[in-house]
């Protein structure tokens, strides 16, 4: 699953506690519906943590197609990379769930990080962990085939929310359409749907209602450069 990096592919390390607690502190608690695109710059740039609900950054190719360049799930940002560059970028956090967000000012965020050497610190380390994980979903997707580059996208979304079993059924704790599965994997929908159907006429997925289920025995080839994918464990 991962090629260089110890970071998952497309799905973030959950933030630190001691990041946490700034956004515990300052931030206000607010419902966004599916849809909403973040703000990242201007006087109205927000620092936002998700309790609740899903969110991805996106980006349209030169073929104006969509692109996920990552999946937030819960316990994950948006825009605290940004926030300290302030550079201008092609991409967007998009809210693809009605979610739940603790929001802060761009300001008081860049105050609190900037406090002590140590929330500085810690921040540096939360922000090259999310740029590998951007690295690794790249290079998946450059790399690997279609079916690989799937498997390895739903082990780093289930790994998420509890440890991938591998001789037991795996559910997609996050309920997500073809299309949006495509835009991660870099694919059309026909090709990713072709392929989860190829999984449960062999008997190695199923669907229950929208959820997608994934036996775990199709994880176990999957690559990972540490080498310590032990086949009886559950962790890569």
């Amino acid at each position: 699953m991962r090629q260089v990096f110890y970071s998952s592919p497309w799905i973030h390390e959950p933030e630190p506690e001691e990041l946490f607690r700034i956004y515990a502190a300052y931030g206000e608690r607010i419902k966004v519906k599916a849809g909403v695109d973040l703000p990242y710059s201007g006087e109205d740039a927000l620092v936002c943590y998700l309790e609740k609900g899903l969110g991805a950054f996106s980006y349209l190719d030169k073929s104006g197609h969509k692109n996920y360049f990552a999946i937030i799930v819960p316990k994950r940002t948006f825009g605290d990379l940004v926030s300290l560059t302030q550079n201008r970028m092609c991409l967007k956090g998009e809210i693809l769930r009605d979610s739940t967000l603790i929001i802060l000012k761009r300001k008081i965020w860049e105050e609190q990080v900037m406090k002590s050497v140590a929330t500085l610190s810690c921040y540096v380390r939360n922000a090259i962990s999310k740029e590998e994980s951007h690295m690794e979903g790249m290079i998946a997707n450059s790399t690997l085939e279609l079916p690989e580059r799937i498997l390895s996208f739903s082990y780093a979304l289930i790994n998420a929310y509890y440890p991938p079993k591998l001789e037991d059924w795996n559910p997609l704790p996050v309920t997500l359409t073809l299309t949006e599965i495509s835009r991660v994997v870099a694919a059309n929908r026909t090709s990713v749907s072709l392929i989860i159907s190829d999984w449960i006429k062999d008997g190695n997925a199923q669907k229950k209602g929208r959820q997608l289920l994934i036996y775990g025995r199709l994880f176990q080839n999957l690559y990972d450069w540490s080498c310590s994918f032990d086949k009886s464990s559950s962790n890569p």
